[in-house]
């Protein structure tokens, strides 16, 4: 199998729905028309019941119970929404059976969405403005295990040998296989998808943010840290579980200490048992 055939096999994934797509689009114009948003999020009843549900949820912590699509636009704001958008798109998009790099039935989106409640935690951090795409970008990260998870598994014991005898993380035994990791793999969804550079880029190099020098490093390094911390939590070792080191610089760029690092985590478990829902929608 090439990387060119790889690449070729993005064709055979769910497409992202073209609904959630055009809200996305119109939640990111400079006026957003949140009449038309309404219009659009209704033609999808999958979208409508997430959105509801999320929004009624622990996670939200909103006062009172919101009973329409009308109501939670207003009352969530656009980032939110934008987030619970690509929540409820991306996950019909995911596995829900046992995928590949042997992992159980649902691994995949549980880490995937781990990642993106641990980024807002490091963004508070660190301080950092809120960007709308680090959540999406943290949720996106490992999108490219779903099409390379296809052909890994024939190779798993090899790839295990490897990993036992070289020191390499796992991208490099991807590249030394298949000619291509699951981070570039990942870009290239996203660039089928017509998503922008502030989601690709960051998908791209979350594993070796440093190699980020054209732009969104800062997004990059957030979702490089919600990745390998949610690893070392057992949020996802599957496959490749440990098989990856937290980038130095990384760290040292937001100074980060043995103790900020272990809030971060104490913050996140809080933080994880309220976001259940999200794992499940």
């Amino acid at each position: 199998m090439t990387p060119e055939e790889i690449i070729k096999s993005i064709e055979m994934l769910p497409p992202f729905p073209a609904t959630a797509a055009k809200a996305v689009a119109e939640l990111e114009q400079p006026e957003p028309d949140f009449k038309k948003v309404v219009e659009l999020i209704s033609l999808d009843p999958n979208i409508v019941a997430n959105i509801l549900r999320l929004c009624n949820s622990p996670y939200y912590g909103l006062v009172r119970q919101i009973s329409s699509v009308s109501e939670a636009v207003v009352i969530l704001g656009i980032d939110e929404l934008r987030e619970i958008i690509f929540a409820s798109g991306l996950n019909r998009v995911y596995p829900k059976k046992k995928g590949g790099y042997s992992a159980k039935p649902g691994e995949l989106w549980q880490h995937s969405s781990a990642c993106a409640i641990m980024s807002r935690i490091i963004m508070r951090k660190v301080n950092i403005q809120n960007s709308p795409a680090v959540f999406t970008a943290a949720l996106m990260h490992d999108i490219g295990k779903i099409v390379l998870g296809w052909y890994i598994d024939k190779e798993a014991p090899n790839i295990k040998d490897a990993a036992l005898s070289e020191e390499k993380d796992f991208c490099e035994l991807e590249q030394e296989f298949f000619g291509i990791d699951h981070a570039e793999l990942g870009a290239k969804i996203a660039e089928a998808w017509n998503f922008p550079e502030s989601l690709s880029i960051p998908i791209k190099h979350h594993h070796h943010p440093e190699s980020s020098n054209g732009g969104f490093e800062d997004v990059t390094r957030v979702v490089h840290l919600s990745d390998v911390l949610s690893l070392y939590m057992g949020l996802g070792t599957s496959l490749d579980g440990l098989a990856y080191r937290p980038v130095k610089e990384a760290l040292e760029y937001f100074d980060f200490s043995q103790e900020d690092l272990e809030d971060i985590m104490a913050s996140f478990m809080a933080e994880y048992e309220r976001a259940s829902v999200l794992m499940s929608i």
